[in-house]
């Protein structure tokens, strides 16, 4: 027997172990209040939760609507069904993308303005995720088993609370409003863009910084490189030094030389830096910078030597750089230090 049904639109997600949104109520507590929302052009609503939830609500966006088919019966399983699954396997990585996306936003703003890292951020799998609906007046209500599964998570806030400690932990009201500006104009610029998304650089960036932060040198340096090379890439583009293609961010004044598609696709990751260098896009120090990631990357996949921490870090900051660059936008920075232990 084919059981069909409606696929629930919302998760909600940790972006890290530590922040919480808004601070403290007047009991001094957190709660499950919502501090700010946002309808983002993609149709996608996000609700930043006090004690650090992020909610998102699928049902205006292209990710939305979906119809869950289950087999209920033995036997083969007919191919409706297995399809019916692996669409919404895809439909939930699609949607953890866009909330990585948005998280990149909030955590890399809050991280420029405070002039601080970004602390014990969180890359969700399809099991990090809660299910939930909005109670007016109250705030978020999760259902008993992932509210006990989110209480689990919660050890650091509450140790932070008990210490008197919160306080550093907290992404106030603007900074969340300036996170949700940012993911928009990023979105609304999306089309504009030539050979990278915005949304998927964003996302690999975040992952990157994660895996550097939990010690993963050599696949965070990997990462780093790839966002690099498609964001050189798109910078080319984006500066009006191809021909046929308006510049997204305004042509350099005094373009030494236009190229055809053809011949950018041939230059390669070096000759790209050499190409962005020529035109002063780049000074001679990022250039440095993004070579070395460039050799990092090649010394990893063709001599199979790791990188060090030191290198993924400097590789972030590389790619920090090259973002502002390719984005047009400087509010933002994903970086965050390399833990360990003596």
């Amino acid at each position: 027997m084919i059981v069909e049904r409606e696929f629930p639109d919302r998760i909600a997600i940790l972006p890290s172990e530590t922040y919480v949104f808004g601070g403290l109520d007047k009991s001094r507590t957190l709660n499950q209040s919502i501090i700010g929302r946002r309808l983002l052009t993609n149709g996608v609503e996000v609700l930043a939760v006090n004690l650090g939830l992020l909610a998102f609500n699928y049902r205006q966006s292209n990710l939305g609507g979906f119809r869950r088919v289950e087999f209920l019966g033995s036997g083969e399983v007919p191919q409706r069904a297995v399809e019916n699954t692996d669409a919404m396997i895809s439909l939930q990585l699609n949607r953890l993308r866009i909330a990585t996306f948005v998280t990149a936003c909030i955590l890399g703003v809050h991280a420029k303005r405070s002039g601080r890292s970004i602390d014990k951020p969180t890359f969700p799998s399809l099991d990090d995720v809660y299910g939930w609906v909005e109670i007016p007046g109250t705030g978020l209500f999760l259902p008993e088993m992932d509210a006990k599964r989110l209480q689990s998570q919660l050890g650091v806030r509450q140790r932070a609370l008990t210490n008197g400690e919160i306080a550093s932990y907290s992404i106030p009201l603007d900074a969340l409003n300036e996170g949700f500006d940012l993911a928009d104009r990023l979105l609304d610029a999306t089309p504009s863009y030539f050979a990278a998304d915005p949304v998927s650089l964003m996302v690999m960036t975040y992952q990157a910084m994660v895996l550097h932060g939990r010690q993963h040198a050599g696949a965070s340096i990997a990462l780093s490189a790839l966002v690099i090379e498609a964001a050189l890439e798109e910078t080319i583009f984006a500066n009006g030094f191809v021909a046929g293609a308006s510049g997204r961010l305004g042509a350099v004044p005094d373009v030494k030389s236009t190229i055809s598609r053809g011949q950018l696709s041939k230059l390669g990751f070096q000759k790209m830096i050499e190409k962005l260098a020529k035109e002063r896009v780049i000074d001679d120090f990022l250039k440095q910078r993004i070579d070395d990631v460039r050799k990092h990357r090649n010394n990893l996949m063709h001599e199979t030597k790791d990188a060090s921490p030191r290198q993924s870090g400097d590789a972030l900051t590389a790619v920090r750089d090259v973002l502002w660059l390719c984005t047009g936008e400087n509010c933002f920075e994903l970086i965050v230090p390399w833990a360990y232990r003596c």
